[in-house]
């Protein structure tokens, strides 16, 4: 801050309007002020002060006290500093309260304190004497104190400087040299070093916790290095003895993967086995009641077949009626079967009582002798037959293959007659082709 301009009326031993052009005194930084005692150096000294923070230099005269007893009492009492703050100029102007003749009538009224703060620019000036006090510390960077410490020096005043606490000179070069922002980003870095050394701190105990947790052979060969791990080893070394016992593991697991797999593989086969086994023997079972419960029918289905078959040459009628009551009680759950649309003739009520003859019994060789006693024709060739293709054979009549019949043993035993075997030995019936 240089102070360019200074004007004093009515203030301390200044009657009248008085004006100090500083400006004159070049831009050196530093000046002294001298003369005789009583001369009014402090007065300047305070007049300077009091523009700028409403404070005397010395800070013993305030307010009223600052009006000269000697001016006369048309005389306004203010101090007006025009200053320079980096190039830029301000102007502050400020008075005391003080006694002053009414401008109407007589006797004498009240001047409050004021005071105005004018920017070079367009922006609107400070009013109120507070707020242009904040704005002027604000423009300078220091408060009243500091700047009676360092820029202006009373007569004996320096010595409070050089003997400030550190902590109190710290604060006072940090605002004369803007410093405040280097000592935040120090605070700041401080703050986040302390963070940091609390987060390696709790790292570190983490780590010691998982490193103390490893699970290796005893016969590891690097199982001492591994025992010994801690958050203070050296990263390389933990990393490498980490990723050799990493790799040794990995493999260890994927010998003991293929050799689950193996285990597994063998448990389904049995498991595929016994179930099989199982099966087989339910099946067995079943067939086993079935082959008793048909061998224990077998006298009374073949009776009533039978006696169906007679009466059906007898009486038509009377075999349909047979046949049906048969069916819907022994086969047909619920009923509904009803052959009465065979009454046509004998033969084919016979055909209709042989098909359900080798369904009862699960194939045609069961009725093979009623087939061929009765001389009927086969039929193994037709649309959707499961029939292999040399016994899809299809005859008028008794086949011929069922009068010349060659057992399997046979076969297996004689290989020259291997290929005169069933389904037709006789070679007269040619296989259905669709």
């Amino acid at each position: 801050m240089r102070p360019l301009r200074l004007t004093l009326s009515a203030f301390g031993p200044y009657a009248a309007e008085t004006t100090l052009d500083l400006e004159k005194l070049g831009k050196g930084g530093l000046y002294l002020i001298t003369g005789d005692t009583g001369a009014g150096k402090t007065t300047i000294f305070d007049a300077i002060t009091y523009a700028l923070y409403d404070h005397s230099s010395s800070g013993i005269r305030e307010g009223s006290m600052l009006r000269c007893k000697y001016a006369d009492d048309k005389t306004p009492t203010f101090v007006e500093l025009e200053f320079e703050v980096h190039g830029v100029r301000y102007t502050v102007r400020r008075n005391p309260e003080y006694q002053r003749p009414k401008a109407r009538g007589e006797g004498m009224t009240t001047e409050k304190a004021d005071a105005t703060l004018t920017y070079p620019d367009d922006r609107p000036p400070v009013t109120k004497a507070k707020d242009v006090t904040a704005a002027v510390q604000e423009i300078i960077g220091l408060d009243y104190n500091q700047f009676s410490q360092i820029v202006l020096i009373a007569q004996g005043q320096f010595t409070k400087l050089l003997n400030a606490s550190t902590e109190e000179r710290s604060r006072i070069f940090r605002k004369l040299f803007r410093t405040q922002r280097y000592a935040q980003l120090q605070e700041r870095l401080q703050a986040e070093a302390s963070a940091l050394n609390q987060q390696r701190t709790a790292q570190n105990a983490k780590l010691d916790s998982l490193l103390g947790g490893l699970q290796f052979s005893p016969e590891d060969p690097d199982a001492e290095a591994l025992r010994t791990l801690c958050a203070q080893t050296v990263p390389e070394t933990a990393l490498s003895l980490l990723d050799t016992l990493t790799a040794r593991q990995a493999a260890a697991l994927e010998e003991a993967g293929t050799a689950l797999q193996a285990t597994e593989a063998q448990l389904d086969t049995v498991q595929q086995q016994l179930g099989a086994a199982a099966q087989a023997q339910r099946l067995a079972q079943q067939l086993a009641a079935r082959q008793a419960e048909l061998v224990a029918a077998r006298p009374a289905l073949d009776a009533a077949r039978a006696e169906a078959e007679a009466k059906a040459h007898e009486n038509l009628g009377e075999g349909i009626r047979l046949l049906n009551e048969f069916m819907n009680n022994y086969r047909i759950v619920g009923g509904g079967y009803d052959c009465t649309n065979m009454s046509s003739s004998v033969e084919n009520f016979t055909n209709e009582l042989m098909l359900q003859k080798r369904i009862e019994f699960w194939g045609e060789g069961i009725v093979m002798f009623d087939m061929k006693r009765l001389d009927m024709s086969t039929r193994r060739g037709y649309v959707g037959t499961n029939s292999p293709a040399s016994y899809r054979l299809n005859t008028e009549g008794r086949a011929p293959y069922w009068n010349f019949v060659i057992s399997r043993g046979e076969t297996q035993n004689n290989p020259v007659i291997a290929t005169q075997n069933n389904p037709d030995p006789s070679q007269t019936v040619k296989p259905w082709n669709g």
